[in-house]
């Protein structure tokens, strides 16, 4: 049974950028969004995933505040915890 795998990011915690690796089954659309503590969504992107390997590279400012977060890929059952550090 093969499903699409949403990797830690890399580094973890990080300041300036992080990486996202998302290994997917086939290509498609799919929503990637980060919610904080509170379940407030703080960023969402909408993707174009190739099958294969995939990356989402996040950038100090599309999540100005430290703090600890949790990112998923909608419809995937895996849900990865982040932390920023300002």
């Amino acid at each position: 049974d093969r499903n699409t795998m949403v990797h830690q990011n890399e580094p973890n915690p990080w300041k300036t950028s992080t990486t996202i690796r998302i290994d997917a089954v086939e290509r498609g659309m799919a929503t990637f969004q980060i919610r904080d503590a509170l379940n407030r969504i703080v960023f969402t992107k909408e993707l174009n995933l190739e099958e294969g390997r995939n990356e989402v590279v996040l950038r100090g400012d599309d999540i100005p505040n430290a703090g600890i977060y949790f990112y998923q890929l909608i419809d995937s059952h895996i849900t990865r915890s982040m932390i920023k550090i300002n």
